[in-house]
């Protein structure tokens, strides 16, 4: 053995730390020079820069897949796919305001599911994969809905519609079937809820900024309006509408966890999201939020007080009765305030009675769509077609947008898709209550009793935003119902194996 060499091995570790420390550095400083550079030039060339934010963006993604390209190579196929499905709704929630500045249609939620889609069909091309037995026929309910959309394409008016229309839809499509992939795993299925609690607390985060700042995101509509509605909040959607009815979704999450678990830190979690959901919701002034909570709130105390005795608690149901005489004075107030005579349901029937308003307007929307629909023979007047025939149809109502999710089925796609649609709706209903009565694990338990109730409460919900084609919220309620019904059915199968 040579003793001249011993040194050597010591030596060498450090020369490399030595060189890694010297590549550091230089990284560094190139990042701040480059840094720099941009920000010059945003000031002085923004529209140029734009092009140069854009291809440092996909310099970042390839030298960062350079230096983790040994992890990368470790990882399968199957669980890159599953692990974006679960980021997926995240993304989906956030929609627009996750986007470069000058390039506001590429945006997170659009640039995962296009890789979703790339990365899935590899996967199942690869692995011949299928569709989980236990969520085929609802999966299989959607695609028909979708293929009869298609269809009906072939006599609309406006194609160029009609082509958009179906393109929202595929996405919301692949973003069903993202978030119904995570119940192959009861782990995947827990890291699911965690990213949507944490979207849910995020939402109200941004809404109790805009509260106290009164600023709003640049998608806001409330960003030039009127300072009369400037006590409104939006968080990541459109209007208070979108923000209320996401809210009114997730209301029996958050409440039905005063029935399924005894840890009163959950209770004092759970009453924090709630307080934070109905604050935020009083700053949006929707009445149909409103009467969907009340309504989620009456059928989740039945539900635990008459179906499951044995699980019943006396304190949820007396929180459940206190919410919902809460509800029932913010409906028939007498406050001055602007904001919370927002949600006076009597106001409501008298603008019906008057002509005019919200009620008159709503009820205009109806008998026009319902004319519309008749005059296509109840076969669909075509994807997307519905805003501009109502809007110019026999009874003129001034706006396009039906507010009404069972009536925009009806119309663009006719009773051929309301028949697929309902069958879809109230058949996953049904098996979910199913999965609430027999499953024995707590969380599949939970999650079947708190979508089932909010698939209840979104049928009256689903009045609240204009359009719910591009509501991702429903779509994410969609894949959380199946998640749990394929994880429920995998584990029965586990079980007798």
């Amino acid at each position: 053995m040579n003793p001249t060499a011993a040194p050597a091995g010591p030596r060498a570790p450090a020369a490399r730390a030595r060189r890694w420390a010297l590549t550091d550095w230089f990284a560094l400083a190139a990042g701040a020079l480059v840094t720099l550079a941009t920000v010059y030039g945003l000031m002085l060339h923004p529209r140029l820069t734009r092009r140069g934010l854009l291809a440092l963006a996909v310099l970042a993604v390839a030298a960062l897949v350079v230096e983790q390209r040994r992890r990368l190579a470790r990882l399968s196929l199957s669980r890159i796919v599953l692990w974006l499905a679960i980021a997926l709704p995240l993304a989906a929630l956030v929609g627009p305001s996750a986007s470069l500045p000058g390039l506001r249609q590429l945006f997170a939620f659009r640039v995962l599911v296009g890789l979703l889609v790339v990365l899935a069909l590899t996967w199942a091309l690869a692995t011949r994969g299928s569709l989980r037995r236990h969520a085929a026929s609802f999966l299989a309910l959607l695609l028909v809905w979708f293929a009869w959309l298609t269809l009906s394409l072939a006599w609309a008016p406006d194609k160029g519609a009609g082509l958009r229309y179906l393109l929202i839809l595929a996405a919301m499509l692949v973003l069903v079937v993202a978030v119904a992939a995570t119940g192959s795993s009861r782990r995947r299925l827990q890291g699911l809820c965690a990213v949507l609690a944490f979207a849910y607390l995020l939402t109200v985060a941004i809404t109790l900024l805009e509260m106290v700042l009164g600023l709003h995101l640049a998608s806001s509509s409330l960003v030039n309006a009127p300072q009369t509605k400037q006590w409104g909040v939006t968080s990541f959607f459109y209007n208070p509408n979108n923000l209320a009815t996401f809210l009114a979704l997730c209301w029996p999450f958050l409440f039905t966890a005063f029935f399924v678990t005894r840890r009163r830190p959950w209770w004092w979690l759970a009453a924090a999201g709630m307080g934070l959901g109905l604050l935020a919701l009083v700053h949006t002034g929707s009445r149909s939020s409103l009467l969907t909570i009340g309504l989620e709130t009456v059928i989740a105390v039945l539900y635990f007080t008459r179906i499951d005795r044995a699980r019943a608690k006396w304190f949820g149901a007396v929180v459940g009765v206190a919410l919902v005489a809460g509800f029932a004075w913010l409906a028939f107030n007498n406050s001055t305030s602007d904001m919370i005579r927002q949600f006076r349901l009597p106001g409501l029937v008298q603008s019906v009675q008057q002509g005019h308003g919200s009620g008159s307007t709503r009820l205009g929307l109806l008998r026009s769509g319902l004319d519309v629909a008749m005059s296509y023979g109840f076969v669909g007047v075509g994807p997307g077609n519905a805003e501009n025939l109502v809007k110019n149809g026999p009874v003129p109502v001034g706006i396009g947008n039906l507010h009404d999710w069972w009536l925009e089925v009806l119309v663009d796609g006719g009773l051929p898709s309301l028949v697929v649609y309902v069958l879809f709706y109230f058949g996953l209903m049904g098996v979910l209550l199913k999965v609430a009565r027999r499953a024995t694990d707590p969380l599949y338990r939970y999650l079947a009793v708190a979508t089932f109730v909010a698939f209840a409460g979104y049928i009256v919900g689903c009045l609240g935003p204009s359009s719910a084609i591009s509501f991702t919220p429903m779509w994410i309620l969609f894949g959380v119902g199946l998640a749990t019904v394929v994880r429920a059915g995998r584990a029965t199968q586990e079980r007798a194996l």
